[in-house]
């Protein structure tokens, strides 16, 4: 072998080398997140096509929606795969990489981010992207759902996170080297504490023409994503104690109704049917405590009965959902204690 030829093979093994570093010390560095949303490490670990329903939106999915109780009132399974402040664009990379995981029935999305901007917080963007698998659909959320100021640290995790080496866990090493365990959650986020709703309010916001059809093309293009992938695209309001002015709302319905095989949903026209209590189920105007998503879950596994939605997945795990529900119920056992 001639010199210039071992100096090419010796030059792709530093590069491979070099490659591998960086992307175990991104992991390792990276740090881990267990709750929140944008839990792409655990939800990357569920079976494949194991899911009949997923979810999608920002927190007023993942605070509101109990995978384990619609289990437990239908036997359908589910995640919520949301992220906090989560901006459309972002949310149709989520949706075009959860297929490369699951074939679910249906996508529901929570879509209270059509008055969000372009672009959420520097902190929200950082949660909803650095997690996400390291592949064509993150490069796509990058370029799309975040400024260009924070693309280097997004493209290259290591540059955010390279400070964290002297605060490393034990847990920072483990599960970035192996991955993560299953969430007995399914992507939903716990919250026990109440705060009472004297009255429902109008949500205040303000956004430019240019701003709702741009987020208006997202859900277009989230509609016409899963389309392609045979599944039925189902848009939906959350139950809150916030509402969207009457004018808007209509608007929206309409545009709506002018997207192929969308079906919209605005479950704050059902909110006195789920039996909330403004003084004990809420956690804030727009997120629910367990107390109330549990009902509010419990509503939307009789609605997506109600679509004709069912259970057909062959991979489902009795099981496992039984864990679920009965983390869930300690969960609450734990709240009660801990409030007595």
């Amino acid at each position: 072998m001639n010199k210039k030829k071992k100096e090419i093979i010796a030059l792709i093994i530093f590069l491979i080398a070099l490659i591998s570093f960086i992307v175990c010390a991104s992991a390792i560095t990276t740090p881990k997140r267990y709750e929140l949303g944008a839990n792409w490490g655990a939800f990357t670990e569920e079976k494949k096509d194991s899911m009949d329903v997923v979810f999608f939106g920002s927190s007023m999915a993942y605070c509101n929606v109990i995978p384990a109780v619609i289990w437990e009132n239908n036997g359908l399974s589910s995640y919520v795969m949301a992220g906090p402040e989560q901006p459309l664009s972002i949310t149709y990379y989520y949706v075009k990489e959860m297929f490369r995981h699951q074939s679910p029935s249906a996508v529901m999305v929570e879509i209270s981010g059509i008055i969000y901007g372009q672009y959420a917080s520097e902190g929200a963007t950082k949660a909803n992207i650095s997690y996400m698998p390291y592949n064509i659909n993150r490069f796509g959320a990058i370029i799309n759902g975040a400024p260009k100021s924070e693309w280097l640290g997004l493209f290259f995790p290591l540059y955010n996170y390279h400070d964290r080496w002297n605060k490393l866990t034990e847990d920072d090493y483990e599960i970035g080297l192996t991955g993560y365990d299953i969430d007995l959650l399914a992507g939903y986020h716990f919250l026990s504490d109440n705060q009472p709703q004297p009255e429902m309010r109008e949500r205040d916001f303000e956004q430019t023409e240019e701003g709702y059809q741009y987020n208006l093309s997202w859900l277009e293009k989230i509609a016409q994503l899963c389309r392609e992938h045979n599944c039925r695209p189902i848009f939906y309001i959350s139950a809150s104690y916030a509402y969207f002015n009457e004018s808007y709302l209509e608007r929206l319905e309409a545009d709506l109704a002018n997207i192929e095989g969308v079906e919209f949903i605005n479950f704050m026209d059902n909110i006195d049917e789920m039996d909330i209590d403004a003084s004990t189920d809420f956690y804030d105007i727009l997120h629910f405590n367990y107390r109330g998503a549990e009902k509010f879950s419990r509503f939307l596994a009789e609605t997506i009965d109600e679509l004709g939605i069912k259970a057909q997945n062959p991979y489902n795990d009795p099981q496992l959902w039984q864990e679920r529900i009965d983390h869930y119920r300690s969960l609450i056992a734990q709240s009660s204690t801990q409030e007595s």
